[in-house]
């Protein structure tokens, strides 16, 4: 056996004489059984770590990739929220420009009416 088994065994001996008072020793059968007992314990809770450090991480990979679509999502919003405004500038533009041209056409159809009169009247 080697030394790191016989120090786990000398101290469950220890541990149960500290609570039984009973002396074992480190051959019986109940120190070989609480020593099997207790690496099937460890192994299970390291078994349990890896479990749960595997389910963390493919969570983490999860919301990595939700976020990801959020933000690529935002950004769509964004630039369609510029190019929203850049249409409604140019269509005001427009619409300035069409006003003016319509203001035009009237002061210059109010002209032609005043000339065609003036004329008539001569």
């Amino acid at each position: 056996m080697n030394e790191q088994v016989v120090g786990e065994m000398k101290s469950l001996a220890d541990e149960i004489f500290s609570i039984t008072g009973q002396k074992v020793e480190t051959t019986d059968p109940i120190v070989v059984a609480s020593l099997v007992q207790s690496r099937l314990i460890r192994q299970a809770g390291l078994d349990a770590k890896q479990n749960i450090q595997a389910a963390v991480a493919a969570s983490l990979g999860e919301i990595s990739t939700a976020i990801q679509g959020e933000r690529s999502g935002a950004e769509l919003m964004r630039v369609a929220a510029l190019d929203l405004a850049e249409r409604a500038q140019l269509l005001s533009a427009s619409t300035v420009k069409l006003s003016m041209l319509l203001a035009a056409c009237l002061v210059a159809g109010i002209l032609i009416g005043a000339g065609a009169a003036i004329t008539f009247m001569r």
